[in-house]
């Protein structure tokens, strides 16, 4: 948590459980408290499995996503982001359109 530099707004329980669940998604099976938890679990489980525009667009809209998104993605790695994109932009089939439709994601 010190490392990654997070506003004391993002330390609160519900996003602690948010990042446990995207570093390890087979953590899901273990519960840890309440119904919100699980709920939220899932959500940030499955966001990964599921492509549709609704679930990406609540996964980037949320504040520990996007200020991980800005601050690790974006300003500790741009190589990967770069890569990234390239990669997707260069698959033969739909490379193009997947590109533009992960931008709109994340814009």
């Amino acid at each position: 948590m010190k490392n990654l530099e997070l506003p004391e707004s993002l330390l609160d329980r519900e996003n602690v459980v948010k990042m446990l669940t995207i570093l390890f998604p087979c953590s899901t099976r273990k519960p840890l408290g309440d119904e919100e938890c699980r709920d939220v679990r899932h959500f940030f489980a499955e966001v990964f499995r599921e492509n549709n525009v609704a679930i990406r667009n609540k996964f980037y809209s949320d504040p520990l996503v996007k200020y991980l998104w800005q601050h690790i993605f974006l300003d500790e790695c741009p190589e990967i982001c770069v890569s990234h994109l390239r990669r997707i932009r260069s698959q033969e089939e739909q490379g193009e359109d997947k590109y533009k439709r992960f931008l709109s994601d994340i814009g």
